[in-house]
């Protein structure tokens, strides 16, 4: 995106922050992969995030993540995840239909303090810290679910078998050979067992960039980025996270068993089952109800990454088996 181009966004979107949102303040751009993401400063001193959706971002995607939000609200409120801020007529975000933003759902969350935990020294504490965090986020969202649940999700854990074509993107043969071999395998054990598990909304991308830590270094401070959130097998989301947690060194699942056992540790009392999608439950906070607007067209539900870069993230390096 060229410079011009940027500016005029920013612009653009100052001004529907303002009018629409009522907020004010500095607004600074931050690193994001689809959605273009921001943090404003507002003029009394809090800081919130601000997320324009890619043009082809769907309204029914934009709802189901925002219902998850909310969903959570009511469920486990001391989970630290963002809380949608409402626009001054109370909707959960909006459409503009003119201007260099048109098209393009816009919400506002609070802001998450904290460090990513990919950037900081782990300790085992830590990682079952992780691990209990990821248990209680599944717990609370057991009840919940939206159509957009169910949208095709390449990074879905039990869609692994949708990479093969991908293969050819990676290079030398043997490594591309090493990975079609544990495709093979996926389809011919993990997949059938996982079809057997239950199965939920699970936040399906509990990586060390979308966890943050505390500044004790031992607590999780905010959980970020529900775009990849889908309906698949629990199980998955703590693959994701063990993967995340493994090191270096001759016993690097230590840190993989910490996260587990973190989250195996963890007590729960009981959440009750309930819908609630946006707008259809009366004691949904008045943030999750959305305006009416026209949505953007559809898109198929996978995000513009370079599939060389999601293999090598699965398989950084040639094994020797």
């Amino acid at each position: 995106m060229s410079k011009q181009r940027q500016a005029d966004t920013e612009a653009a979107l100052a001004g529907v922050l303002a009018q629409e949102f009522g907020l004010r303040g500095t607004i600074q751009r931050l690193e994001s992969e689809v959605d273009e993401t921001f943090r404003i400063d507002t003029t009394d001193g809090a800081p919130l995030l601000v997320k324009v959706a890619h043009v082809d971002e769907t309204e029914e995607t934009v709802s189901f993540q925002t219902g998850l939000l909310c969903h959570l609200q009511l469920a486990a409120p001391d989970l630290p995840v963002p809380w949608p801020r409402p626009t001054t007529d109370g909707a959960p975000y909006l459409t503009p239909r003119a201007g260099p933003l048109a098209g393009r759902i816009i919400r506002v969350t609070s802001f998450l303090p904290g460090q990513a935990l990919g950037t900081v020294r782990s300790t085992r504490r830590l990682r079952e810290q992780v691990g209990r965090t990821l248990a209680i986020l599944g717990h609370a969202l057991r009840g919940y679910d939206h159509p957009a649940a169910h949208r095709p999700v390449v990074w879905d854990i039990q869609n692994l078998a949708g990479l093969r074509p991908m293969a050819d993107a990676v290079d030398p043969p043997d490594r591309r050979r090493t990975l079609l071999r544990e495709i093979d395998r996926f389809e011919d054990s993990t997949a059938p067992a996982l079809a057997k598990l239950r199965a939920q909304v699970v936040h399906n991308d509990f990586n060390s960039d979308n966890v943050l830590v505390g500044p004790d270094w031992a607590s999780v401070s905010g959980i970020v980025d529900f775009g990849d959130a889908t309906y698949t097998p629990l199980v998955n989301d703590v693959a994701v996270m063990a993967a995340y947690q493994l090191s270096d060194g001759p016993d690097g699942g230590t840190g993989c068993r910490a996260g587990v056992a973190g989250g195996a540790d963890t007590r729960q009392p009981a959440i009750p089952a309930a819908d609630h999608r946006p707008g259809l439950d009366s004691a949904e906070p008045p943030s999750c109800r959305p305006r009416r607007t026209d949505p953007p067209a559809h898109r198929a539900g996978v995000s513009p990454r370079s599939p060389e870069c999601l293999i090598r993230r699965a398989w950084p390096a040639p094994r020797t088996w």
